[in-house]
C-alpha cells in the first residue's frame, strides 16, 4: 500500500471522528483535519463504505435536532410548534394550489407528415371560408 493511499484512510477515519463531533457539519470537519470540501465529496463519490459510515452519523444528527425541536416544542416555543405541525400534519402542511387553464399540444404527436396535411387541410377549409382566396 502507498503512502498516499495510507494518508487516505487515515484522513478518512480522522473525518468521520470529527465528522461525529461536529454533528454532521461538512466545512467544520474539512477545516480541522486539513482537507478541502472536494476531497470529502470524492470520497463519498468513491467510497461506499465512507458513504454509509457519513449517513449514518448524519441520521444522528438528525435525531439529535428531531430531540431539540420536541424539546422546544414542550417549552411552548410557538414557531417551534407552527414549524413541526407544518411538516408532521398533514392539516398544516404547505400546499399549492394551481388555477388556469391547462392545455395541450393537439399535434404533439404527429409525424412530418400527418402535420403537413393538416396544414393542408385547415388551409383549404380557411380558404372555402373566404370564398376561395387564401389570405
Amino acid at each position: 500500500m502507498s503512502d498516499d493511499q495510507e494518508r487516505t484512510i487515515d484522513n478518512k477515519a480522522r473525518f468521520l471522528k470529527v465528522f461525529r463531533k461536529k454533528m454532521g457539519i461538512i466545512t467544520l470537519t474539512c477545516e480541522e483535519i486539513g482537507i478541502e470540501r472536494q476531497t470529502y465529496y470524492n470520497w463519498m463519490e468513491k467510497d461506499d463504505e465512507f458513504k454509509v459510515k457519513v449517513k449514518e452519523i448524519l441520521n444522528i444528527q438528525c435525531g439529535i435536532v428531531e430531540d431539540i425541536l420536541l424539546g422546544l416544542i414542550t417549552k411552548g416555543k410557538e414557531s417551534s410548534v407552527q414549524f413541526y405541525l407544518r411538516k408532521k400534519h398533514p392539516d398544516y402542511k404547505d400546499k399549492l394550489e394551481l388555477a388556469g387553464e391547462l392545455r395541450t399540444n393537439p399535434y404533439a404527436g404527429y409525424t412530418k407528415e400527418q402535420l403537413e396535411t393538416e396544414i393542408k387541410r385547415l388551409t383549404d377549409s380557411e380558404a372555402s371560408a373566404n370564398g376561395g382566396e387564401t389570405p
